[in-house]
């Protein structure tokens, strides 16, 4: 019996959460020491978020080998997203989430991403970060590329969203 190797990692990892469904995966640490808040989540928890995250891109039409940035702070939505994005067959380009516009613009423009995952602000050192803000202004410079920005509701802050 011949498989190719995207069934059968889709095997394992089904037969991974039926083992470890309940088992916790992920302990959102990083945010406890900023905010005083913690997140653990399951195997399934991740799953599903997953799932979901790969379910939207493909809704937005993309797919295999597409480049995909991902301007996000360490927090659960991070891994979903990277894992998401495997999932679909596009490629991950993670930009640090310290990165100015400049930064973020020729990264994006040296992979031609087409999308881009950012949060609307992260706490550090005391102080939001306006994450989307950075992302958008490095948007503006490459229009050509990126036609979506994903943004995660991470700090509650709400945002004018534009559309690229």
């Amino acid at each position: 019996m011949d498989f190719e190797l995207s069934e059968l990692l889709k095997l394992l990892s089904i037969i991974r959460l039926a083992t470890y469904r309940s088992r916790n995966v992920f302990t959102d640490s990083a945010d406890e020491a900023e905010e005083g808040a913690s997140r653990i989540l399951t195997y399934a928890e991740l799953f599903e978020m997953v799932e979901n995250c790969a379910a939207g891109l493909r809704a937005l039409g993309l797919g295999h080998s597409d480049a995909i940035g991902l301007h996000l702070p360490m927090m659960p939505e991070t891994v979903a997203a990277l894992l998401a994005i495997a999932r679909i067959g596009a490629v991950a380009s993670p930009l640090f989430s310290g990165y100015g516009p400049a930064a973020i613009e020729s990264r994006l423009r040296d992979v031609g991403a087409k999308a881009l995952f950012t949060c609307d602000a992260f706490p550090r050192h005391g102080a939001a970060i306006p994450a989307y803000a950075t992302a958008a202004k490095a948007v503006e410079k490459c229009p050509e590329t990126i036609k979506t920005i994903i943004v995660v509701d991470h700090a509650g802050n709400k945002v004018s969203r534009q559309a690229f």
